[in-house]
């Protein structure tokens, strides 16, 4: 008889990020960083002219991200989203950076370097739930979206 053991829970106040965009090769993609201490993490690999951790929500940076010896990795856009704005009531950026494999990858290797954790696709909504967000109902049918195979299936 094989025993199953699960992973325990993850922190719900993990710094983290999670791909928003499709895996593979793109134009842009787009990473979601949430939770605390996002400020001061993202500082520390996105480099711009302005103060990151000075911005405020619907701002747009544009700027480099770097690894730890300073070295260019990629440029990005980032856009901070408000506690209060922030579908899981953590503080978000988005980051829009090339979406190559190599750079959606490297980008990601620097934010983990950084401190951010690598976050599972549905993180996002189990946090909102568990910060009041979202009630269960609507975490699963935002989950059973998401797997909806047809127009059909996503209508009901």
């Amino acid at each position: 008889m094989r025993s199953t053991v699960s992973a325990p829970p993850r922190s719900t106040s993990a710094a983290l990020f999670v791909r928003s965009t499709s895996p593979g090769a793109g134009g842009i993609a787009t990473l979601l960083l949430d939770g605390p201490d996002v400020r001061q993490l993202l500082s520390t690999v996105f480099h711009c002219k302005r103060d990151v951790t000075a911005a405020e929500s619907g701002a747009l940076l544009f700027g480099k991200i770097v690894d730890e010896s300073g070295r260019i990795i990629d440029e990005a856009i980032v856009a901070p989203i408000a506690q209060h704005e922030s579908p899981t009531a953590n503080e978000q950026f988005e980051l829009s950076c090339h979406g190559g494999l190599g750079a959606i990858e490297a980008v990601e290797e620097a934010l983990q370097k950084a401190g951010f954790e690598r976050g599972r696709s549905t993180e996002l909504l189990e946090r909102a739930h568990l910060n009041g967000k979202l009630s269960l109902i609507e975490l699963e049918a935002n989950l059973g979206l998401a797997r909806a195979a047809t127009s059909r299936h996503a209508q009901l």
